[in-house]
C-alpha cells in the first residue's frame, strides 16, 4: 500500500495572533517638533539650565543669641553670582556701633507716632562685632543676614526674648541696611523657626529715619555714608534722639538732622499717676525696674530707658481697652 508523504499533502492550518500594524515614520520636522516639547517640559521641571538660581547660607556666628549668615545666589549649574559688593571690607566695630546705633524708626503706638531706636542698646555690641567679622569674611557676591535676640526678665525667672533681624551689605562707599524686624516679641510657641531677613521684605510696620547722612534705599533699605567724619567717634553719635513726633510730619517723610544738639533739655518724667499704676501687671512693674536698673548701671541710654518706658505703658493701656 503505497502511502502519501507528508509533504505531498495538504499543508497544515497554523494560526497566527494578529499582529499590530506598522506605524509610519514621523516625517523630520515632526520629530524635531516632539524633541522639542520634550525639552521645553524638561526645562519647565527643572527650572532651566544655568539661570535659575537659589540662596546658599553661610552660617559663620552662632552664639549668645546672635545668628549671622552669609547669603549668596548661585546658579543651578554654576558658580555664585556676583553682585559686586565691597567685600571683604574692613570696618573698625567702634565705627559699625556708632553707624547702627544711630539709626531710628518711626512706629505707631496706638495713636502716636514714636521714635525709637533701630537696634536695642542692650545688643548693639555684640550685633556690631559679629558684623565686622562678616564684612571681613564676605565676598563680593555675599550679603550679610544677621538675627539677634535680646532677653527680657519676666516674672522673675522666665525670660520674654525680642527678635532684631536685617540684611547689610556693602555697595561701593555705602553701607546699606535692610531692616526686617526691630525689637520683635517672640513667640515661644511659633513653628518653624524664626522669621528670616530679607532685602525689601517689610515684615513690620515702621519707618526707617533719613537724615543727611542716612538716605533711603529701595522698600526696607537705607544707605549709609559709613566713611563720613561724622561717625569717627563715640562723642559725635551722643546727640541722637528718641523722642514722640509729630505722626503727620513722619508721614510726610520728614528728617531728622542725626548730629545736631538738642535745642532743650529733656523734660523730667511725670510720676505714674494711680491709674496707670492700676493697669500695670506685677510682670510690667518688674519691667519698668529692671529698664530703671539699666538706666542708673549706665547700660542704656535716657533715651532707650524713656522708649522702653514709653511701650511698657503704651502695652498696659491697650490690654484694657475693651
Amino acid at each position: 500500500m503505497h502511502r502519501r508523504s507528508p509533504a505531498s499533502g495538504p499543508s497544515p492550518i497554523i494560526s497566527r495572533a494578529p499582529t499590530a500594524p506598522l506605524r509610519p515614520a514621523q516625517p523630520p520636522r515632526r520629530r524635531r517638533l516632539a524633541l522639542l516639547s520634550c525639552l521645553v517640559v524638561l526645562l519647565g521641571l527643572t527650572g532651566g539650565v544655568g539661570c535659575s538660581t537659589r540662596t546658599v547660607e553661610d552660617r559663620i556666628i552662632n552664639r549668645y543669641g546672635l545668628d549671622v549668615h552669609l547669603l549668596s545666589e548661585k546658579k543651578r549649574f554654576g558658580s555664585a553670582i556676583d553682585h559686586g559688593y565691597a567685600h571683604p571690607s574692613d570696618i573698625p566695630v567702634e565705627r559699625l556701633e556708632i553707624i547702627l546705633g544711630s539709626l531710628q524708626i518711626d512706629r505707631r503706638v496706638r495713636a502716636n507716632t514714636v521714635r525709637g531706636p533701630a537696634i536695642p542698646a542692650e545688643i548693639l555690641g555684640p550685633v556690631s562685632q559679629g558684623l565686622a567679622e562678616a564684612f571681613r569674611r564676605a565676598d563680593s557676591s555675599q550679603r550679610i543676614a544677621v538675627s539677634a535676640q535680646r532677653k527680657q526678665r519676666q516674672k522673675g525667672i522666665f525670660h520674654r526674648k525680642f527678635l532684631t533681624s536685617f540684611v547689610a551689605f556693602m555697595d561701593g562707599d555705602d553701607l546699606v541696611f535692610h531692616l526686617s524686624r526691630s525689637d520683635w516679641p517672640v513667640d515661644e510657641n511659633r513653628k518653624g523657626g524664626l522669621p528670616k531677613p530679607h532685602v525689601d521684605d517689610p515684615q513690620e510696620k515702621f519707618r526707617v529715619v533719613t537724615n543727611d547722612f542716612i538716605r533711603r534705599s529701595g522698600k526696607t533699605g537705607v544707605a549709609v555714608e559709613w566713611s563720613s567724619d561724622v561717625f569717627g567717634t563715640f562723642a559725635a553719635a551722643s546727640a541722637a534722639r528718641t523722642a514722640p513726633v509729630d505722626a503727620g510730619a513722619a508721614g510726610a517723610g520728614g528728617t531728622t538732622v542725626l548730629m545736631a544738639e538738642p535745642e532743650e533739655e529733656l523734660t523730667e518724667l511725670e510720676p505714674l499717676t494711680n491709674e496707670q499704676l492700676q493697669r500695670l501687671s506685677p510682670s510690667d512693674l518688674r519691667d519698668l525696674a529692671d529698664l530703671e536698673d539699666a538706666r542708673t548701671a549706665g547700660r542704656i541710654t535716657e533715651d532707650e530707658y524713656r522708649w522702653q518706658r514709653r511701650k511698657v505703658l503704651d502695652a498696659a493701656a491697650s490690654d484694657e481697652e475693651p
